[in-house]
């Protein structure tokens, strides 16, 4: 099929196949995500919708919420906004580019980069 990651040298980034970050993303719960990189739940709802998180990884404020329906999450400080995906998550978190994101939840998730 070809690659799925593959390198532009002249500007040294990285262009991601759409098919990838589909893949990616729904082989990763965004829960588990925050939980593997230390965003332990504040509390869970009866619902199970969503899991209030200690910290915003951006404003550090108790305000982060994860929908578990969704698998997106949204910081309720008006300051801060801050909201997305496992990969944008992961990108605020831990420091990450979007590319180098993308990849640690491939490897996460066994989804090699090649074909």
């Amino acid at each position: 099929m070809g690659h799925l990651l593959s390198s532009r040298v002249e500007k040294g980034t990285a262009v991601i196949n759409k098919e990838l970050v589909k893949k990616v993303l729904a082989a990763n719960d965004l829960g588990g995500v925050a939980r593997d990189i230390g965003l332990e739940p504040e509390e869970e709802c009866d619902s199970g919708l969503f899991i209030h998180v200690a910290n915003c990884p951006v404003c550090q404020e108790r305000r982060l919420k994860i929908s578990k329906k969704r698998q997106s999450f949204m910081c309720f400080n008006t300051n801060c906004n801050s909201h997305g995906d496992a990969i944008t998550l992961l990108h605020f978190a831990e420091g990450l580019t979007l590319t180098e994101a993308v990849g640690k939840l491939a490897q996460r998730a066994e989804i090699p980069l090649y074909e």
